[in-house]
């Protein structure tokens, strides 16, 4: 019976493309067939189920049928454990595709008694093809799921012997088995030095990228990224390595988008928050050139990458924000991907726009003289993306850093109101990124105040702010609540219910920052009118946490709070009275 079977098996493995996708959609017979020879022992019936589940799993209609017989493609496990090297290698074969890209599949993959520990077992199979099968099945399960990835990595005889198939003869090998350490390496620092910490690792990788093959190349580039990212340490290991560096630079300019993209990925990761590194990566000859020409590739992956390494380089770095923005056509070429059909484009731009743009006078009118730079910011507050919509308000908030760009941001219609609209996000980062654009847009003029205090809820919603969990987000809410009492807009705060309450817990904050920033609200409230000087002077314990802040290890705190309890004082004998006998607190108001 069991002949009889293979036989059947054989010759729809073999049959024209008709004939599978017949069977295919007989699920049951399919099924009934893989079940009568899943006891075999016979390596002629399983090399014949071993080929007929590679046909017959094979492309989306197929797998939607194996997900209604999963006691089909569970007859593969034994075929994992096959005395036949092809066996071993379809059966793989067929649990890669149906892995690949499918969480379903791969939840049901991972969780077959066995499944993982037999792909793990295959790694150090003599046969360089089911190498290659086992390691591109553990990548697609090990892809995406942060629950799997330790499960997997945990396994002994993993991540040694993936690391060990890097230097096989087969780039195939090295392809999967790059790609395998690429994704158990993604988002957990312990795998990563799990990784890392493997003799010959890194150095490994960095030889893969002088690979003639650029599927290798790009695997390579991948892991090295995903080692890199998080750690500083890791990225001056991998800089520190011959040709690193060099060699990442180099694949820019290789004929594969992909390969540049995973390259300029790689750089991306290797430059951010490390002044040493960025300097390492841009001193090469032509680096930024490159980066600045793939802003015009044909790839978004590629415009979005070659985007976040120039923002990255120029993080805080005066000279490389100067260098890159003189590059030819590399300001408006960053506009122009404003306009991106991508929103991971977009941010990427808006973001490296923000970046050049930080504390340079300069860079911030040289970006808002590019036609229609501003109002394509100011548009994208709109996008439907939150990380598009924190990056242009983040851009727009370093533009109105100078003086004349703030003109400019605030002359476009509907600014202030997307601005004060994104104040109700559901994302700190772009509650953030709003209330700070607002604070700066708010130094422009009365005018511009009183617009921005005359939109619906606006006050009402940074009053609600001071409540956030985020210190950046309270500190930037209670900002702009400063700006609008310094300006004398008493009634558009004090009308909200609990505003000064909302304020008073701020300055107890673990945070200076937001006790320095709440306390300047108080002082502006309290500085012009005595009812307001009442009122915050009878909320329980105001003066007692102002008092406290006397001894703040910040001066600003300190001088902050003794101005408030002066102000205090205009309006209120006892707290008058309570003040004079303090003398740190005319000290500070020397």
């Amino acid at each position: 019976m069991f002949r009889v079977a293979a036989g059947a098996l054989r010759s729809l493995a073999a049959g024209s493309l008709a004939l599978q996708r017949q069977a295919a959609a007989a699920p049951q017979a399919a099924a009934g067939l893989l079940q009568l020879i899943g006891s075999s022992s016979s390596q002629d019936v399983q090399q014949s189920a071993a080929a007929f589940s590679k046909r017959a799993f094979a492309g989306p209609a197929a797998k939607q049928q194996a997900a209604a017989m999963p006691a089909a493609f569970e007859q593969l496990l034994p075929l994992l454990a096959s005395s036949s090297r092809d066996a071993q290698k379809k059966a793989a074969d067929t649990l890669y595709d149906l892995a690949y890209n499918d969480p379903a599949f791969t939840r049901q993959i991972a969780s077959m008694p066995g499944a993982v520990e037999q792909l793990v077992q295959l790694l150090v199979s003599s046969s360089q093809d089911v190498q290659v099968a086992a390691a591109g099945a553990l990548r697609n399960l090990a892809a995406g799921n942060m629950a799997r990835k330790p499960r997997i990595a945990a396994m002994p005889q993993t991540v040694e012997p993936l690391v060990q198939l890097l230097a096989s003869s087969s780039q195939a090998v090295q392809e999967a088995a790059a790609g395998a350490l690429a994704n158990l390496a993604a988002g957990n620092l312990a795998r990563r030095r799990q990784v890392a910490a493997v003799p010959g690792a890194v150095e490994q990788l960095v030889q893969l990228l002088g690979s003639s093959s650029q599927a290798v190349q790009m695997e390579a580039a991948r892991t090295l990224q995903n080692l890199a990212h998080g750690s500083a340490a890791f990225k001056q290991q991998i800089a520190s390595m011959p040709g690193a560096v060099e060699q990442l630079l180099q694949l820019l300019g290789s004929s594969s988008q992909d390969v540049q993209a995973a390259a300029a990925r790689a750089l991306c990761v290797l430059a951010i928050h490390i002044p040493a590194l960025q300097q390492q990566i841009a001193a090469r000859p032509k680096a930024l050139e490159q980066l600045v020409q793939l802003l015009a590739s044909s790839s978004q992956d590629v415009q979005q990458a070659a985007a976040g390494t120039l923002r990255n380089l120029a993080y805080k770095n005066l000279t490389l924000q100067q260098q890159i923005a003189a590059m030819p056509t590399a300001v408006e070429q960053l506009v122009q991907l404003l306009a991106s059909s991508s929103q991971e484009v977009q941010a990427a731009a808006a973001a490296a726009l923000s970046t050049l743009s930080y504390k340079n006078l300069t860079l911030q009118r040289q970006i808002a003289a590019v036609p229609t730079a501003v109002e394509q910011l100011v548009q994208l507050l709109a996008s439907s993306s939150q990380g598009v919509q924190a990056a242009a308000a983040t851009a727009l908030f370093n533009l109105a850093l100078g003086s004349t760009v703030k003109w400019q941001i605030a002359a476009v219609p509907t600014a202030m109101e997307q601005l004060v609209q994104l104040l109700a996000s559901s994302s700190q980062d772009v509650q953030e990124a709003a209330a700070s654009a607002l604070s700066q847009l708010a130094l422009t003029s009365m005018d511009t105040t009183r617009q921005i205090a005359a939109v619906p809820n606006a006050v009402e919603q940074l009053v609600q702010l001071l409540a956030s969990s985020s210190h950046d987000v309270q500190k930037a809410a209670a900002g702009v609540l400063r700006i609008l009492a310094g300006c004398k807009l008493l009634h558009q705060i004090v009308v909200v219910p609990t505003a000064v309450e909302q304020l008073l817990p701020l300055l107890a904050s673990s945070c200076q920052e937001v006790q320095k920033a709440a306390t300047d609200v108080l002082f502006n409230l309290a500085s012009i009118n005595r009812a307001l000087q009442q009122q915050i002077a009878a909320v329980a314990q105001a003066v007692e946490q102002l008092v406290q802040l006397l001894a703040s290890s910040s001066k600003d705190v300190q001088i902050a709070a003794a101005w408030t309890l002066y102000a205090l004082g205009q309006g209120n004998k006892d707290v008058t009275r309570r003040i004079r006998a303090m003398p740190e607190v005319w000290d500070l108001l020397e």
